[in-house]
């Protein structure tokens, strides 16, 4: 079975080349990484590795865009989506192949250091369960392996930006496809309750919000 790790990044010089090497370190994947029209160099970063394959949107276009248009390179049985502010991920990368043919969709849910109130999560949690009947803790977690043949049927249906992962967790719910969700020891970057991490997750909120009236 072949893995293909899919990772959209916006401003993150300061990770992507940690990220992009520790995965390198665990086996001979093909990674896909999508700059969102960053104001950084984390493109000039990325681009660096002759082996990644590197893509940029033009302009800000969302994280779930930036997953499908990944998608269109992919190649492989599953594919790994992992956010490009992780760190920490080894564990994961280790287990994957447990996972494979056993699930449809697995999802990690991360060590939480510094992070908010949990509001944005819990919504999330309560929109799944009210719709679907199944309760899903971690149903914004964006380190998911899935499908790639059954990723790339649905993504029409999803949502281009930060409610991907809502619109991707009903959506199989609704097929009834078998989910599992998985502690695991990965990070993400810490924002916790500054104004950088109140105005990332009211946007958050704002695309679920959104989505959830649609």
């Amino acid at each position: 079975m072949k893995i293909d790790i899919i990772i959209p990044a916006y401003n993150e010089e300061k990770n992507i080349d940690a990220l992009i090497n520790e995965i390198k370190m665990f086996g001979n994947y093909r990674i896909i990484v999508v700059d969102d029209g960053s104001k950084d160099k984390t493109f000039e970063m990325i681009k660096k590795y002759m082996d990644v394959i590197c893509l940029k949107n033009n302009k800000n276009m969302g994280k779930g865009y930036s997953i499908k248009r990944a998608l269109d390179y992919a190649k492989g049985d599953f594919v790994f989506l992992v956010d490009g502010d992780v760190y920490g991920i080894s564990e994961e990368l280790n287990e994957i192949n447990n996972y494979l043919d056993k699930y449809d969709c697995v999802i990690f849910y991360p060590v939480i250091k510094g992070g908010g109130f949990g509001f944005l999560r819990n919504f999330a949690k309560y929109i799944v369960k009210k719709r679907t009947g199944f309760e899903i803790d971690w149903t914004l977690s964006g380190i998911r392996l899935i499908k790639r043949e059954l990723l790339q049927n649905i993504k029409e249906d999803l949502d281009d930006r930060f409610a991907f992962e809502i619109s991707l967790t009903l959506n199989l719910l609704y097929q009834r496809r078998k989910i599992l969700v998985v502690n695991s020891k990965f990070s993400h970057r810490i924002t916790g309750k500054t104004l950088f991490g109140f105005i990332h997750r009211g946007i958050q909120f704002m695309d679920v919000l959104r989505f959830t009236l649609k």
